[in-house]
């Protein structure tokens, strides 16, 4: 019985203990297959975040580059900002590293000798975090060290004589002088009887046979098209007709038009070889007639072998091409490969908001104007104030009624500037001997519409000199020619007083005057004080009026009574108003100057600049340089390069450092 139930007993342990060694076992394997699946998760979990992390660090990385670039041009503008200070190539090379608010840069300056002579470049390379980038600029460290600087061509016409003392630069070509390639115009070559044909002869003195293939010729006037091109090698090929109209779909060649040769032609070195430019003709295409006669017309030619380009400068038949040019200073051209030169740029604003006159449309400086510091009818020389002018518009220096001295002064004109010696009435002018004597408190006299459009004046400025300056008028009348009787078209109104000296009144009703039409005028009861106590006698003062239309200004002078203003002029004294200051400056007008034989009759020292237009000169003296986009010299020149008159260095709205490439991102 004990053995039974030891049996049992032991059955039932066993029974008990073999399930619970299956439950055991299906948990280990719930955890395996736990732990695996975590496993994975970590893995994709890990790999996610990796990539979130990659694509971060990548965009990081982005735009630190986009902001290490911006630090690097940091770098190129602090650089610019110290060879300004110190624009000298003795003091290079040099390096400079500053902190910025995202990183730093390091700009090194060194003189560029790879390229030529004061040539500098600068390198800045900018840091944030790992990302750096670089930028480079090459400048051209003296752009005012030229007598002549062009950024296109210098041309010296037949008539050109007289002294250069300086360096020549031209971007493109110096043309006029027969030095300009070693490819030349055989000076007196030219046919002059050739009527409606351009013939002539050129030399190679190049050193190597030149091989052209390609030919541009210009000319001003007339207008008129070419319909063939021979050319004969002495010694060597006749290539006869290298190029005709049907070549170009029958079009003849205009001026400025390049033209394609059938053929290479050769030309040996030291040889000669005639070139026709055949049937001018008043039409581009078709009838060939009528034919026009060239004979007394100048010539640019460039010929190019497809890369170089040879201009030569064809002058007429009985004109010598070498000029009576004394020039002592070298001649670079870009067109010959010479480095090329960036032009400076001029701030336009800079200099408005440095000058001390301003007017705001046409203006002509002629000794009559309201800008004269002091001048009489009977006086030959009209002095202005050493002022900075800064003219909206056009600016006219006429010499013709009086010399015109410029003390210490500068002219900024944003429309251009032309220099003549002539009769050319402003538009609405005085007439002589009109003024009415002994009008005591009263001033008389009559003005006339000079110009060919009708004009409406809607008010103007009176100012006198000398002094009284506490003077000031009640009334403005006028009566037009034509009209039976004066009307009033200002007076002062209350509270604002009588007018004083050079104060701007409006005009109601407007007065109008036709082409040729005269008006007079009435300028009523000057007063000792603008509160209007006590009369001031006038006769003895010499009014400057400015009379305003919508479009522009007019500026005339009323003598004394009795007095004629006697053309005495036809010189020009300017004198640079600061060392550090162009003298005569425009952006994308011209600076035309004529009227006179001798040089010393414009007399000028310091900086004749137009960016964007030409300097076109026939009678001038210079010290100074003369910088733009093109330059045209005439007749008689004494021109001489003064560093003294040169920005050194320059102020920072008138560059004298000129970018010549500017490379990013590397």
């Amino acid at each position: 019985m004990e053995k039974n139930c030891f049996s049992k007993i032991k059955q039932a342990i066993i029974n008990k203990i073999v399930p619970q060694r299956k439950k055991r076992n299906n948990k280990g394997i719930a955890l395996l297959l736990a732990l695996i699946v975590m496993v994975i998760l970590f893995m994709l979990s890990t790999t996610y975040l990796s990539t979130m992390l990659s694509e971060s660090g990548i965009a990081r990385n982005q735009e630190n580059g986009e902001k290490a670039f911006f630090v690097a041009e940091a770098g190129i503008d602090r650089a610019m900002r110290l060879i300004v200070e110190t624009p000298k190539a003795d003091t290079m090379p040099w390096s400079y590293q500053e902190n910025m608010t995202d990183g730093y840069y390091i700009v090194t300056v060194a003189e560029a000798t790879d390229i030529g002579e004061d040539f500098v470049r600068i390198i800045s390379t900018g840091y944030v975090g790992a990302a750096q980038r670089t930028t480079e600029a090459i400048i051209y460290l003296c752009a005012w060290k030229f007598l002549l600087m062009s950024n296109t061509n210098i041309t010296f016409a037949d008539t050109a004589i007289g002294s250069l003392d300086g360096d020549i630069h031209a971007n493109n070509s110096v043309l006029g002088l027969g030095i300009e390639s070693g490819f030349h115009y055989v000076d007196g070559s030219r046919d002059q009887n050739s009527n409606s044909n351009l013939i002539f002869d050129v030399k190679n003195e190049t050193g190597a046979t030149l091989t052209l293939t390609q030919l541009t010729a210009t000319w001003t006037t007339p207008t008129a098209y070419y319909t063939e091109v021979s050319i004969r090698v002495s010694g060597g090929t006749n290539y006869g007709t290298v190029w005709d109209s049907l070549d170009n779909g029958g079009n003849r060649a205009a001026s400025g038009e390049m033209i394609n040769f059938d053929e290479p032609v050769l030309i040996a070195n030291n040889a000669t070889a005639q070139i026709s430019l055949e049937a001018f003709s008043s039409r581009i295409s078709g009838n060939i007639n009528p034919q026009i006669d060239m004979d007394n017309t100048t010539f640019n030619i460039t010929f190019s072998d497809g890369s170089t380009f040879y201009p030569v400068s064809v002058g007429l038949a009985s004109s010598s091409a070498a000029n009576d040019l004394e020039i002592d200073g070298d001649i670079a051209q870009g067109s010959l490969g010479d480095p090329l030169v960036s032009m400076p740029s001029v701030d336009l604003l800079a200099y408005r908001n440095r000058a001390t006159k301003f007017f705001d449309g046409d203006y002509t400086f002629n000794g009559l104007d309201s800008f004269v510091d002091s001048v009489t009818a009977s006086s030959t020389t009209a002095n202005y104030k050493e002022d900075s002018y800064y003219i909206t518009g056009k600016v006219i220096i006429n010499s013709y009624y009086k010399n015109l001295s410029f003390p210490r002064c500068m002219i900024t004109a944003v429309g251009g500037i032309e220099i003549i010696n002539e009769y050319r009435p402003s538009g609405l002018d005085y007439i002589d001997l009109t003024r009415i004597a002994n009008t005591n408190s009263d001033v008389e006299f009559q003005i006339r519409n000079n110009s060919d459009v009708p004009l409406t004046i809607t008010g103007l400025s009176i100012a006198w000199d000398p002094p009284p300056n506490s003077a000031a008028y009640e009334n403005i009348r006028s009566k037009v020619q034509g009209q039976a009787a004066f009307i009033t078209n200002w007076t002062f109104p209350p509270p604002s007083g009588r007018a004083e000296n050079s104060q701007t009144v409006i005009l109601s009703p407007a007065i109008s005057l036709n082409p040729g039409q005269y008006a007079d005028m009435q300028i009523d009861n000057f007063c000792k004080f603008s509160s209007g106590k006590g009369n001031e006698d006038m006769d003895n003062e010499v009014f400057s009026i400015n009379f305003y239309t919508a479009a522009k200004s007019y500026q005339t002078i009323v003598f004394r009574a009795g007095e004629v203003i006697v053309p005495t002029g036809g010189r020009i004294f300017f004198r640079q108003w600061r060392p550090e200051y162009p003298t005569l400056i425009t952006k994308d007008g011209d600076i035309i100057e004529s009227g006179v034989t001798d040089p010393q009759d414009r007399d000028f020292d310091g900086i004749l600049f137009s960016e964007n237009g030409i300097v076109d000169l026939e009678t001038f003296k210079l010290e100074g340089c003369i910088v733009a986009n093109e330059i045209i010299l005439r007749k008689a020149l004494d021109l001489e390069y003064k560093p003294i008159m040169v920005p050194d260095p320059p102020p920072d709205f008138i560059a004298g450092i000129s970018f010549i490439k500017w490379q990013e991102n590397y």
